[in-house]
């Protein structure tokens, strides 16, 4: 009886030390959980401006595109004649270089490229939804 209790107790300590140990664990992901959702809180403190002030200067929203990976920005104002029409285009972001995946109203795949190769160069998004938006104003006056 006291070699069984003695595997016992050693059976016991060793539960212990992987409870303690996991407890570790799962403190430091969550301390590391809590930290990161500081940052995205602090972050999104600036988000909402951002998107106001491209929602207001390009008359541009974004919505979901349906997938995971993907965005549709969709820009009012382009055309003259009609205030209300829609131009937009999808951007796949789920590898490292983006991809436009399509587009209306129908704009030049070389122009669409090189505004895009600059996007996968420069990483500023800025500077791709400006070309984009002007691309679209080509493409509806004619």
């Amino acid at each position: 009886l006291s070699s069984r209790r003695d595997e016992h107790q050693q059976l016991r300590d060793g539960l212990k030390l992987q409870i303690a140990e996991l407890q570790k664990v799962i403190r430091s992901r969550r301390d590391a959980q809590q930290q990161h959702q500081r940052q995205l809180d602090g972050q999104a403190r600036h988000n909402m401006p951002e998107l106001s002030f491209w929602e207001s200067n390009l008359c541009l929203k974004i919505e979901g595109a349906g997938s995971e990976d993907r965005l549709k920005f969709v820009y009012t104002h382009v055309d003259e004649r009609d205030w209300e029409k829609e131009c937009w285009f999808e951007l796949s972001m789920g590898r490292r270089e983006y991809e436009v995946i399509a587009c209306k109203p129908r704009v030049e795949k070389e122009a669409v490229n090189a505004v895009l190769e600059r996007l996968n160069e420069t990483r500023e998004l800025a500077g791709f939804l400006k070309g984009m938006r002007a691309l679209f104003a080509e493409a509806v006056k004619e």
